[in-house]
């Protein structure tokens, strides 16, 4: 399935890559790419995840902190947000 993405997410990938990358070089590539690997499970086999709330589905990457939020819709895959696993999850939800 395609993924398509909220305008609001590209944002959130950039501040965690360059947080990441302050804090290590080559720290944030290795999130860019924890991410790319679940972007790619998803386009797969985008019900692998449960669903959370309503028709909202999480997955989560490997080794960093950090919560997908994604829907199936018909023909693709909309992808949400991508936000900090310790942070108030609530402000994703406007976004459905």
């Amino acid at each position: 399935m395609e993924l398509r993405f909220h305008p609001d997410v590209r944002a959130e990938v950039d501040d965690a890559y360059r947080w990441y990358e302050d804090k290590r070089t080559g720290l944030g590539e290795d999130f860019l790419a924890a991410l790319d690997e679940v972007f790619d499970r998803l386009e797969s086999l985008p019900e692998i995840c449960q669903v959370i709330y309503r028709d909202v589905r999480r997955a989560l990457p490997r080794r960093f902190p950090y919560s997908i939020y994604y829907r199936i819709i018909q023909d693709h895959v909309e992808v949400v947000a991508v936000q900090h696993s310790h942070r108030d999850d609530s402000g994703w939800k406007s976004r459905i």
